[in-house]
């Protein structure tokens, strides 16, 4: 055929009969078009110039990406193949994207494999993970140290496995993605971590009378042994347990996070803290099902400002002492939050038996909305059905609630504030300055505070007026110091 008779055969194709021609997947159309090219074909096919120019050769550290497969699984926004590739990259700032390591995106393709291990070894290298896709990834450890100032990027979204029957092999199964012994890294991005946790909360091993975890579920995002490390920007929803915990790090920042659960789901925390310190918490947005902050023992020069926080179990420091283990925290300063909707708003909560100390922690300029109980101090602690009495406690010493406003549930409150202290240890130096607590249903008649052996001296202007007596002279022990 001459090409003057091929043009005019495509003009009336395409300008006479569209709607007789059935239009090829662009998987198909790549298909035939490689095809040809393989053949080295003379008959029309839309190739590149590359591939006119040199249809067998390859470039340097070329790799086939996989394809996403458009059936009905197809993950609904997914762009089409990637044209990533893989690059060899020496020395600093290299940036890897997961596409380029095989990596797929489309929802249901296993993704576990990434990159890790180059972007390691690079010098304030970037991990990219990118938009407009989804990742299925499995249980994931990236293990360091790796050198300094490395950055994970996560503008996609990943997710994890729904079949549980791939959870149940695995001997662990109380970690999703973990960071482990990472120095000066980076977690950022406009991206979401989803763990699609409904498959999870919905085991009869979740329902509320069987307790606290009698089910294994995994954290979301877990940092362990981590130095300088950030989180910023992202997204973590619907964890099956635990969003983010921070275990035996050490300058820590989260900042602007949003964290999504509904309150319903079983042992959701938000933020969890252990062993931690020198953190900040900050411009953050969490709805749990369980604390929006949790801080656990050995955790230090915490700082928690600009938090919106609801619903969920409020921010808590404890449950502390339990089994009789020693509990120490120290220097934490709670500012500039609004609880909204919550069991709870700032607590403190121990269990008998413990030992150890609380001391030195501000709750300041808190707002709370038709919250259950706002202020709390229960060293009578227990999650389960039956809980023996002990002589021995964690010591809570020096607590100091100022600028504290707003609303509680009337008909499901405690008390607005609840002081229940050990018979043996008691609660000593709170101070409480310019509260204000009403309920939040019309004509209902204001709750009077609770205070059992809590010492310490109040706002005398405070709402409803407390019950705090002066601190009595206790004897030191080497009990109440960590």
């Amino acid at each position: 055929m001459t090409y003057r008779r091929r043009v005019l055969c495509l003009l009336y194709v395409l300008a006479v009969v569209p709607s007789c021609v059935r239009v090829r997947s662009w998987q198909e159309t790549e298909e035939i078009t490689m095809s040809r090219l393989g053949k080295r074909s003379s008959g029309f096919a839309f190739t590149s110039s590359e591939a006119h120019k040199a249809p067998h050769a390859k470039k340097p550290h070329e790799k086939k990406v996989p394809h996403h497969k458009r059936d009905a699984g197809w993950v609904e926004g997914a762009p089409g193949p990637s044209s990533h590739e893989g690059k060899a990259c020496m020395g600093e700032g290299c940036t890897y994207d997961v596409m380029a390591f095989n990596a797929v995106g489309d929802g249901i393709t296993d993704d576990t494999k990434a990159t890790w291990r180059a972007a390691c070894q690079s010098e304030s290298s970037v991990m990219v993970v990118p938009a407009y896709y989804v990742f299925v990834v499995g249980q994931i450890t990236f293990k360091g140290p790796c050198k300094h100032n490395l950055t994970f990027q996560i503008e996609g979204v990943i997710i994890p496995p729904t079949d549980l029957a791939v959870w149940n092999k695995l001997s662990n199964k109380v970690q999703w993605i973990g960071f482990y012994k990472q120095v000066g890294m980076m977690l950022r991005g406009s991206g979401a971590i989803n763990g699609l946790g409904e498959v999870w909360w919905s085991q009869p091993c979740k329902a509320a009378d069987h307790g606290r975890q009698r089910c294994a579920s995994p954290t979301a995002l877990k940092f362990y042994g981590c130095i300088n490390v950030s989180v910023r920007d992202i997204t973590i929803q619907d964890s099956p347990q635990m969003h983010l915990k921070f275990d035996n790090c050490q300058q820590v920042e989260v900042f602007n996070v949003s964290i999504l659960s509904p309150g319903w789901s079983p042992n959701t925390d938000g933020i969890h803290l252990q062993n931690t310190g020198y953190a900040l918490l900050q411009n953050l947005v969490i709805a749990a099902g369980d604390d929006c902050i949790s801080l656990q023992t050995g955790t230090t020069d915490v700082t928690i400002r600009d938090v919106v926080c609801g619903p969920g179990h409020g921010i808590s420091i404890g449950g502390l002492g339990q089994g009789g283990s020693q509990a120490c925290v120290s220097n934490i300063t709670v500012q500039d939050v609004l609880i909204k909707d919550t069991q709870n708003g700032v607590r403190i909560k121990t269990w008998q038996g413990g030992s150890g100390v609380v001391q030195h922690v501000t709750f300041d300029t808190v707002t709370v909305v038709n919250v259950q109980n706002p202020i709390v101090i229960n060293q009578f602690y227990c999650d389960a059905k039956e809980c023996q009495n002990d002589t021995a406690a964690v010591l809570i010493s020096d607590i100091a609630y100022s600028n504290i406003r707003g609303t509680y549930d009337q008909a499901r409150c405690h008390a607005p504030v609840y002081f229940a202290c050990s018979d043996t240890v008691p609660c000593r130096n709170i101070k409480v300055d310019n509260v204000e607590l009403l309920p939040a249903q019309a004509n209902f008649f204001t709750s009077r505070p609770f205070c059992w052996n809590s010492y310490g001296a109040s706002d005398p202007l405070c709402y409803p007026p407390l019950c705090l007596i002066d601190d009595p002279f206790v004897e030191e022990s080497d009990d109440y110091f960590c």
